[in-house]
């Protein structure tokens, strides 16, 4: 309904697509879940990477920012 997991809102995080900052698409999300696991996995590609994008964010072109 809102775009957003309670956490994300919580924290006021967004996900947007990664060159354009618009929503992502529906191919974008599901990727993004799909690869959420990975992303857990290389948490420290996260901490060090000049984006701040884990695998998951980079496999489907997202961005995290905070609104």
């Amino acid at each position: 309904k809102f775009g957003r997991t309670p956490g994300k809102r919580l924290f006021n995080i967004k996900i947007v697509d990664f060159q354009t900052f618009a929503k992502p698409t529906i191919w974008q999300s599901i990727n993004r879940s799909l690869f959420l696991w990975l992303g857990l996995i290389c948490f420290p590609m996260i901490i060090f990477s000049k984006n701040k994008r884990g695998i998951h964010d980079k496999i489907a072109s997202t961005l995290a920012i905070k609104t």
